[in-house]
């Protein structure tokens, strides 16, 4: 009979707390569908292969991660605006032990509706979202639609943990604190807050030191480990700046006589800085989590709609075959082996280019070039590619003449001296390229700098080879042989061709070689699936990771506007007893949700605007280069999120205004 109680009160504690507990039921559904759509992707044979299954599964572990730590932030929120009424069920008699049970059943309750809904949710939406993933990554559907036991089981147990560790965090509030606190845990933070320096110097000094890493890393390898520490500081800085920064700021404001001592300013300033206390940490998880949506969507954007560009820099022809350190009478044959191949095929080749090219890392130190030693010590990574002017109009069809002691450049990344020095040889700059001069796997180095270099002569590029072997005590590198054209045939026909022409260079290479040789074929058509594949994926998990942060970011929002409804609603009144007029009061309480609703979106906007050149060098690793296309879809992104969050705002204020007129309409 007790428990039937308890359980009745459960129930109807959640319905007189619906304005809490229904978005909060739907995050959780949310929370429960997403990691159960993408971990049954993962043990779905997905046509991308290994690589897609562990996409998916990664992107599994991150989201229920994320879910756990924003369902117990969320949940402070709730039990926050519980304290009073679980204080009063202690006074009115009741024993801690009955509150406890009180609560078990309500996240019993929630669990079940969490995980049962999730989980009808996911399989309705797991269909969807499949066919979905296929089109992003232009495969056809292969397979039936299947449900996997062991996706219901697992997500179903890690949502259990998850829900049984909230009642523990729960209970523990309660069990530790006795009635008076409890009554007071609502208005918890009254006090004017003093400014703690120490925390906005070091939410300074980490922003900054984010910030300079963002903008001044140029080694593209360097990117991707310095990433995740600009990011750790960036974070750190915003707590820190959100929680002290903004104090000092309004501390300073009420310094200044002549700007506090000003109705409208006096009741603005003093609201924010009580509200900065109390809400500083949740502005910063806003501006947080506004940050990542901005990021993640702009990121997998970028490099979904970059496909096509990607592509046709990392594949320029339908058929591209390289073959190292050959003579003239194999490069000859090769040439040969490849049109015979080809008309046997009954294809015809178009838009030859057959080329050779010199290519290998150096340490650049100033306006030199020295060996790689592979310590690093205090050089940068360069990548060198050398032509002669003869290879360099076989490669794009034009004529470039070079005198000796000069050299004409593309720099890729990195800048050139107007004159530098190779191996103790001296060489300036007489032109510099508008375009790269080589396509396709010539063009996929990643380093500090990389260089592309016409000398005047097939005999110069022989001689840096040989100050080159000289140099690193060995033959360290090879001259590259590519062949490069497109045929009139399909794709399945240049699969075969692909083949084909490999078999053909293994039987005529050993004829020429009985030590071994070093051959690549690529085939465009073999590539473009498995580029979509990837690049789907990622897309998919980006536009996945990207709703529930912003999921996250809107629950939060709401979550705010109505505790500061309720606590500006006792505000309100206090200011219309002391004589302020109905008017200015609004006024001054729309003003201060208005900067502190806009504040974390501006900051974020700041994060991505300094994040933007470290993002741009670590998109490069995927072989993003266009740098207008990341621009225009980051912009794309951000006006998106800024509409989507003003909608937020308009929807969410409504409430609040609602609770705050609400005192005056009882009165």
């Amino acid at each position: 009979m007790g428990n039937r109680f308890y359980f009745r009160m459960a129930t109807t504690n959640m319905l007189l707390n619906r304005k809490f507990y229904a978005p909060y039921l739907l995050t959780c559904v949310m929370s429960v569908s997403m990691p159960f759509i993408i971990y049954s992707m993962a043990i779905t044979d997905l046509p991308g292969g290994s690589t897609m299954r562990t996409l998916m599964m990664l992107g599994t572990i991150v989201i229920v991660l994320f879910s756990a730590i924003f369902l117990f932030y969320t949940n402070s929120f709730l039990i926050k605006r519980r304290k009073r009424e679980l204080a009063l069920y202690n006074i009115l008699g009741m024993e801690k032990r009955h509150i406890a049970v009180v609560l078990f059943y309500e996240c019993l309750l929630t669990a079940v509706i969490s995980v049962g809904g999730g989980l009808l949710f996911g399989v309705v939406l797991d269909k969807l979202m499949y066919l979905v993933l296929l089109n992003l990554m232009h495969f056809d559907v292969r397979q039936s639609f299947q449900l996997y036991p062991s996706a219901f089981v697992l997500t179903a147990a890690v949502f259990g943990v998850i829900f049984l560790l909230l009642l523990l965090a729960n209970l523990k509030q309660i069990v530790l604190s006795n009635p008076i606190e409890l009554l007071r845990g609502e208005s918890a933070g009254e006090r004017e807050p003093k400014v703690k320096w120490p925390l906005v110097i070091i939410g300074l000094a980490c922003l900054g030191g984010g910030y300079y890493i963002a903008v001044t890393t140029k080694n593209v390898m360097a990117a991707i480990m310095l990433f995740f520490v600009a990011v750790l500081l960036v974070i750190i800085g915003t707590y820190c700046l959100f929680t002290a920064g903004s104090i000092a700021v309004l501390k300073t404001m009420k310094r200044s006589k002549g700007y506090y001592y000003q109705p409208g300013h006096f009741v603005s300033v003093s609201g924010m800085l009580y509200r900065m206390k109390q809400n500083a940490v949740g502005l910063g998880n806003i501006c947080i989590l506004s940050t990542m949506v901005l990021v993640t969507v702009a990121t997998t954007v970028s490099l979904y709609c970059g496909i096509e560009s990607i592509l046709g820099a990392r594949f320029p022809a339908d058929i591209e075959v390289a073959v190292y350190d050959t003579t003239e009478d194999e490069r000859r044959t090769l040439l040969e082996l490849v049109e015979t191949e080809t008309q046997s095929a009954g294809m015809r080749i178009e838009n030859l280019h057959a080329y050779e090219a010199l290519q290998f890392s150096v340490d650049k130190q100033g306006d030199t070039f020295v060996a790689d030693t592979g310590r690093g010590d205090d050089g940068e990574i360069t990548y060198l590619l050398f032509l002669s002017p003869e290879e360099y109009e076989n490669a794009t069809g034009r004529p470039i003449t070079v005198s000796k002691g000069q050299a004409a450049v593309y720099e890729q990344s990195g800048k050139l001296p107007d004159a530098f020095t190779l191996f103790g040889q001296t060489y300036t700059i007489s032109e510099r390229l508008p375009e790269v001069p080589v396509k396709g796997d010539l063009t996929t180095f990643v380093a500090v700098n990389v260089f592309y270099l016409v000398v005047d002569s097939q005999e110069t590029v022989n001689a840096i080879l040989a100050d080159q072997t000289a140099a690193y005590d060995k033959h360290a590198s090879e001259m590259e042989y590519v062949i490069q054209f497109d045929v009139d045939g399909d794709e399945a026909a240049q699969l075969v061709l692909k083949e084909n022409i490999r078999d053909s260079i293994s039987h005529v290479m050993s004829q020429f070689r009985s030590d071994g040789y070093s051959c690549h074929v690529l085939a465009r058509a073999g590539s473009t699936e498995d580029f979509y594949a990837m690049y789907g994926s990622f897309l998919f998990l980006g536009l996945f990771l990207g709703i529930l942060f912003l999921m996250a970011t809107v629950l939060i929002i709401y979550y705010k506007q109505l505790i500061e409804g309720y606590e500006d609603r006792n505000r309100f009144e206090i200011m219309q007893k002391v004589g302020m007029d109905d008017k200015l009061a609004r006024s001054s309480i729309h003003s201060q949700i208005l900067t502190m609703f806009f504040l974390p979106l501006v900051t974020a906007g700041v994060h991505l605007f300094f994040a933007f050149p470290l993002l741009s060098r670590c998109l490069k690793l995927l072989y993003l280069e266009d740098v207008k296309l990341f621009t225009l879809c980051t912009l794309c992104t951000l006006l998106v999120f800024s509409i989507i969050y003003g909608l937020v705002y308009m929807l969410t204020a409504r409430t609040y205004y609602g609770i705050v007129s609400g005192s005056k309409e009882r009165r």
